[in-house]
Formats: structure tokens, sequence, C-alpha cells
């Protein structure tokens, strides 16, 4: 993995009612020059899958974001993922709450876009260089990123054209305030079985022939279905110790809140 410093992220509600979480991150062997000063290298990108996909329902987003977490640590417990450059995320609290608190609030495409910022679809050419391309609305995003992907595959995104957003301003009450509790499944077996420490233990990952196990349910792999966590058991090693496994089905809780967004604060009198 290629060290990764993550300083902010913002979730925009589309149209059809899917996310978009948007992350701003810092490139540590990268300088920008403005202003005849240099400062550390940061842009906004959309979080994506291996898929390359961006729009998510709350649900697909959650379960991404575990697999994504879970991709990202290594077998000694160490992430190339940090605040600073210095200073790497405290595992596994710290990285899940930078993401979870990310996804407590949200704002439409208009928001931003009203409030001066400026949405990208970019692709990387073949020497390297970034192309972008500014969209007015969310069916021109759609529409570029439909086109680009056609032309240029998995290096195409969705980002910012802006370092650091303009303050959307939300005023007010939280007005839209609704929970849901999203479904998922963890494969599950029991530790010290029939002693007095006995509890359960998460499949986390796969290492080295070794299946890797943690307390902490939120740490567990997410799989989407039932189907999709007895496809992954049926390709486990064989074990020494015979340890039965099942597959669990897990609930988490999503609270989701906006602001009613009043104007920019540079037309306000």
């Amino acid at each position: 993995m290629d060290e990764k410093i993550l300083l902010d992220r913002k979730l925009v509600l589309l149209n059809d009612g899917k996310y978009c979480l948007m992350l701003q991150v810092a490139d540590p062997h990268q300088k920008d020059y403005l202003n005849g000063r240099s400062y550390q290298h940061k842009y906004w990108r959309a979080f994506a899958d291996k898929d390359n996909q961006m729009f998510f329902t709350m649900g697909e987003l959650q379960h991404r974001i575990f697999r994504y977490i879970a991709d990202n640590i290594r077998e000694d417990g160490t992430t190339d993922l940090c605040h600073t450059r210095n200073r790497p995320f405290a595992l596994p609290n710290d990285l899940r709450r930078f993401f979870t608190d990310g996804l407590t609030s949200y704002a439409t495409f208009e928001d931003f876009t009203n409030a001066n910022n400026h949405f990208v679809v970019a692709y990387k050419e073949q020497n390297g260089d970034t192309v972008r391309f500014v969209v007015d609305t969310e069916e021109e995003m759609r529409e570029k990123l439909d086109t680009f992907r056609a032309e240029h595959g998995e290096s195409v995104y969705v980002g910012f054209q802006e370092r650091n957003l303009n303050p959307l301003h939300l005023h007010g009450k939280f007005e839209h305030t609704f929970e849901q509790l999203d479904r998922w499944y963890a494969i599950v077996a029991v530790a010290d079985k029939g002693s007095e420490d006995e509890r359960k233990i998460y499949y986390r990952r796969s290492s080295s022939k070794r299946l890797l196990f943690t307390d902490d349910v939120t740490e567990a792999k997410a799989f989407e279905t039932r189907e999709d966590a007895e496809r992954c058991m049926s390709g486990f090693p064989e074990l020494r110790d015979t340890t039965e496994m099942t597959v669990e089905e897990q609930t988490t809780p999503v609270q989701i809140k906006r602001r009613e967004f009043i104007k920019n604060i540079a037309e306000m009198e």
C-alpha cells in the first residue's frame, strides 16, 4: 500500500437517493505552489470500490467502507493511512470513526455548487497527466462519467476542482433526520469453547493461508448476503483444529441528518 493521508470527507446525496462519499486526500510526495509558496498537495476524490463504483445506497457504502478498512490493515495491525504525514490512524477505532462520522450528515449536489464549489469528472492519460472536466449538473456528471469510462476505464473518477471547499453554511436546525437499520453478514466462530473465557470471534481476512479473526464485530469482514459469506467459507483452507464456523446476520444502526440550506454567506447582506 502507498502512504495516503486522509484529511476530510463530505457526503453527497444524489437525485436517485444514492450517496457519493468525497474524500480529501493529501499526497506526501507532491507539493502545490500557490502565490510563490509551496503547500502540501491535496485533492478531493470520490470513494470507490474495487469495481470503481462511486455511487451507493447507505448500506452498500457502509459495507464498502468496512472492506476498505480491512484491506488497508496489515496482519500486524498497522496501516499506511494517516491523519498527517507523521501520524498514522490509531486502529481500529480512529480510522473507523473518520469514516462513520462522515456519514452522519449530507448535502446535495446543488448545495455544493450553490456555494461555488465545482464537481469534476477526471481521468489520467497514458503520459500520467490528469484531465479534468468541470460539470454543472448531476446529469452532466453522469453523462461524462459514462463516456470517459468507455474510453479510459478505471482511471476515471469524480472529484472537486477546489483544494479546499467553500463552506456550505447550512443554517438552522436539522430538518431531515431519519434512522435505518442496515443488515449484513459475518462469519463467526467460538474461541476457547467450553471455558469460562468462551467468546465469539469474527472473521476479518485471510493471510498466508491463515484465517485472521477479531473480537470486535465492527472489524469483521462484511458480506452483503448470506450466500456471499458461505461462498467465502467454502474456500477456506483446512484447519488443524476443527473450528466450527457459522454465518450470522448482523445489524448496524445508521442515523442520517441534514441541515436546511439557506444561501451562500457571500450573498448575505
